[in-house]
């Protein structure tokens, strides 16, 4: 009876340690999986914002379709085109002179600088006028047109106009929309942005209005446009400012002559109207943004390795995987310190390596570096770069409307006295604040004689230009803003 006792006893303990090592081992390995092979998302809400992406409500369907359109615009009525107003062969200096060459088959970005050369010399109404009279030729014949490309057909201008009017219809649209993401299924995607083709389109429509005396609709396009390029900002931060680059069609339209002080005034209104909404576009807003196409670019990562052999997918994948727990870890930890962040914070961090984000960026350094993963997009968010460039892309949005500003200030100035001011005092008056007025001393440097002016900036403080300015902005005249 004892023997059999303590046998019964052995039992019950054997098999109770069973049971511990049962529970205790799934529970364990749990445990590690959720140490090392789990993670939080990087961009907590992507499948949501992928799904509503999808949906008709998009607004960037809209421009989407503008995009295109104004890309076959461009192709049919201008590359084609050899010009009236003929020029020398100087595309690298983009200076243009009354000479005898003609120039065939240029982008839309070289008709963007020939237009504000006939805007300076005031020919623009001249080559528009040849356009009508039909004193131009297509330099492909008619069997070897681009199919995709829209020709006009009988009359350039009027024909301009009609097939134009569908831009303007799509991006009104787009600004009725609340939501706008651009997303793409593909593996490859391609994301149109505000380009030369784009801004080429309006820049003419607005100029043939004003040559007709139509200042209403010719505002009522640079108002669309200045609204786009609101909506598109704080998304396509792998562009250059979309606002900055519409600001420059609006820097050359202000230099248009015999602009009424009522157009000037209108014009001035919406750029102030700009400038209150550019200023409350939070760092928070981009951020999430930028979280977003980080997810987006695993996601797509992952699917282009599908199609690639195994002996290379199989160690990329793995690779792939471990980078972005290690990644989305390090993001989540200081995903409060990004998102309370403001745009003098980013500025602490990058230009003088000091508060919680210049922490927080060392922290997502701190990180391994996986092998395979010397892409750009990953490189960006290790780096720190990606809250630089966002914080340069913000500051050259802030310059450019505040040079904008003061453009148009001083046309409209020369326009009422034949000479420009003696100082800005005459003009500011009260449509900048003392924070702003710090804000753009620290930003811009201004030239003003009563002939001419110059706006020079950098989207670096001064104080840091030293350092900065080689590396990053050598090529000062990229950021003018000439009296023309």
């Amino acid at each position: 009876m004892f023997k059999s006792k303590k046998s019964g006893l052995r039992t019950y303990r054997h098999t109770f340690i069973l049971l511990v090592i049962i529970i205790l081992i799934p529970l364990a390995f749990l445990v590690i999986a959720k140490s090392f092979l789990t993670a939080p998302p990087i961009c907590l809400e992507y499948q949501e914002l992928v799904k509503e992406a999808k949906m008709d409500e998009n607004g960037y369907i809209f421009f989407k379709g503008a995009n295109i359109v104004a890309r076959r615009m461009a192709c049919g009525y201008f590359s084609s085109l050899t010009w009236h107003v003929q020029i020398p062969d100087t595309p690298e200096s983009l200076t243009f002179t009354k000479g005898s060459f003609k120039a065939e088959r240029w982008p839309a970005e070289m008709f963007l600088s020939f237009y504000k050369f006939l805007i300076k010399e005031n020919l623009f109404q001249e080559e528009i006028d040849a356009y009508a009279k039909r004193k131009y030729k297509i330099s492909s014949p008619e069997n070897l047109r681009e199919h995709s490309c829209i020709y006009p057909e009988n009359n350039w201008i009027e024909d301009f106009f009609r097939n134009s009017q569908g831009i303007l219809n799509n991006l009104k649209k787009i600004t009725e929309k609340d939501f706008f993401l651009p997303y793409e299924g593909d593996p490859y995607p391609f994301y149109p942005s505000l380009n030369s083709e784009m801004m080429l389109i309006e820049l003419v429509n607005v100029l043939l209005l004003l040559e007709k005396g139509d200042y209403t609709n010719a505002l009522d396009w640079v108002e669309t446009f200045n609204q786009l390029a609101l909506k598109l900002e704080p998304v396509y931060l792998w562009e250059p400012s979309q606002i900055a680059q519409q600001l420059s069609v609006v820097s050359m339209i202000a230099s248009y002559p015999s602009l009424p002080d009522g157009f000037y005034q209108d014009l001035l209104n919406q750029l102030l109207e700009m400038k209150e909404k550019i200023k409350v576009l939070e760092f928070k807003t981009a951020y999430q943004n930028a979280l977003f196409y980080f997810e987006d670019w695993f996601v797509r990562k992952q699917t282009q390795l599908r199609y690639n052999p195994p002996q290379t997918s199989i160690p990329r994948s793995i690779s792939l995987f471990f980078a972005y727990n290690d990644m989305a870890r390090v993001i989540e930890k200081n995903r409060e310190v990004f998102e309370t962040s403001t745009w003098k914070d980013i500025e602490d961090a990058v230009f003088y390596n000091k508060g919680k984000v210049y922490n927080a960026i060392n922290d997502i350094k701190s990180i391994k570096r996986r092998p395979g993963l010397e892409e750009k997009e990953y490189w960006m968010f290790w780096s720190g770069e990606k809250y630089r460039n966002m914080l340069l892309r913000y500051n050259h949005s802030l310059c450019s409307i505040y040079g904008s500003i003061l453009k148009t200030l001083l046309e409209r100035y020369f326009k009422k006295n034949g000479v420009y001011p003696e100082n800005l005092d005459d003009i500011l008056q009260q449509h900048f604040t003392e924070e702003e007025l710090i804000w753009m001393d620290d930003y811009l440097d201004i030239y003003l004689s009563s002939e001419t002016y110059s706006i020079d900036f950098y989207p670096i403080p001064k104080r840091e230009r030293g350092s900065e300015k080689s590396k990053i902005f050598d090529y000062r005249k990229s950021y003018r803003i000439r009296s023309y």
